[in-house]
């Protein structure tokens, strides 16, 4: 099994940057990838994810750094590759 290791993207809310992308670097997630999506994901794509903050459950958008073959399950997994 496929796991993806990466870094949230979110967006600046205010000032003259508004609306650009900035990388939440410092914590790393894990996801796993689902065996429809093995070998198109590679590293430096962006991907959206299922992802949980307190009861919500919503999808986020990440940067991949790392693809690691490993025997563990992570809980959430990759949804779908971004442009």
């Amino acid at each position: 099994m496929k796991i993806i290791e990466g870094f949230h993207i979110g967006q600046i809310k205010r000032g003259r940057k508004k609306g650009q992308d900035r990388i939440k670097y410092k914590v790393r997630y894990r996801w796993n990838i689902p065996e429809c999506l093995e070998g198109k994901i590679k590293k430096g794509d962006i991907v959206w994810v299922h992802c949980k903050k307190g009861d919500k459950d919503f999808k986020a958008r990440v940067l991949v750094i790392d693809i690691i073959d490993s025997n563990e399950r992570v809980l959430r997994s990759v949804i779908n590759i971004v442009n």
